[in-house]
């Protein structure tokens, strides 16, 4: 494995430190979830209804999350909301699901 030079790993930690991607504890969730809203977002015809119906179930099971993981569904929310501002389905002035 190749050494890295110090100034390759600042950039490194900078920019994982920097990046607008929603961090979300994966443990917390099944593998299909992640699968379920990536898969929708990278869609050659993306369906925005199918990251809104995975936002909406998130929402609804946001209090029965916090109290088995002690954590809600803040994070995942966050994140199908990322992917589906990078898949467009936010037009220019309108809101992420909420």
């Amino acid at each position: 494995m190749p050494k890295l030079g110090r100034s390759k790993l600042i950039a490194i930690f900078f920019l994982a430190a920097c990046s607008s991607d929603p961090q979300v504890d994966r443990q917390n969730y099944s593998t299909e979830v992640q699968d379920r809203i990536d898969a929708a977002a990278q869609a050659k015809n993306v369906d925005c209804n199918i990251l809104e119906a995975e936002y909406k179930a998130a929402k609804a099971n946001d209090t029965a999350q916090e109290a088995r993981a002690r954590d809600g569904n803040a994070d995942l929310m966050a994140y199908i909301n990322a992917r589906a501002e990078e898949a467009g389905c936010f037009p220019e002035g309108s809101s992420p699901f909420s």
